[in-house]
C-alpha cells in the first residue's frame, strides 16, 4: 500500500500556489515533444511544446530541479516535473467540455514506474 500511495502522490497536481508564484522566477522554453521523457536523449526535432520551470537541467535539457511543465499549443498540460519526478499525458479524449489523458506514465528519476491507462471516466 505505501507504493500506491508514492504512486498518487507524484500524479497530483503540482501546479505553483498563485499566492507564492513570482513570474521572475520561472523561464520558458520551446523544446520538442521527447522533452517531457527524463531518459530521452537529446532531440533536435521541431520544438512544439513550451515549458515552464525554474531549477537546473541536466544535458538532455531535462530538469533535475524545481518544478517544471509542459504545454502543447492548445494549452494542455503535457507533463510536470517535481521532486524527482515525471507524470507525462496523453491520448487526451473529450470529457465534460474538456479534455483529459486517457495516457498516463509516471517517471522516478529517469525509471518508468506506472502507466495508467483510463478506459472510461463517469460523473457521479
Amino acid at each position: 500500500m505505501p507504493e500506491m500511495r508514492a504512486v498518487i502522490s507524484a500524479m497530483q497536481d503540482r501546479l505553483p500556489d498563485p499566492r507564492t508564484f513570482q513570474e521572475a522566477d520561472w523561464g520558458n522554453s520551446a523544446v520538442p515533444s521527447s522533452n517531457v521523457y527524463p531518459s530521452g536523449g537529446g532531440d533536435s526535432s521541431e520544438p512544439v511544446l513550451i515549458r515552464a520551470a525554474r531549477g537546473a537541467v541536466d544535458a538532455n535539457n531535462h530538469p533535475t530541479s524545481g518544478p517544471a511543465y509542459w504545454f502543447d499549443s492548445d494549452g494542455l498540460l503535457r507533463a510536470n516535473f517535481g521532486e524527482g519526478a515525471t507524470v507525462v499525458n496523453s491520448a487526451f479524449a473529450p470529457w465534460d467540455l474538456k479534455r483529459v489523458p486517457r495516457r498516463i506514465e509516471l517517471f522516478i528519476a529517469t525509471a518508468p514506474a506506472t502507466v495508467i491507462t483510463v478506459n472510461s471516466i463517469e460523473a457521479p
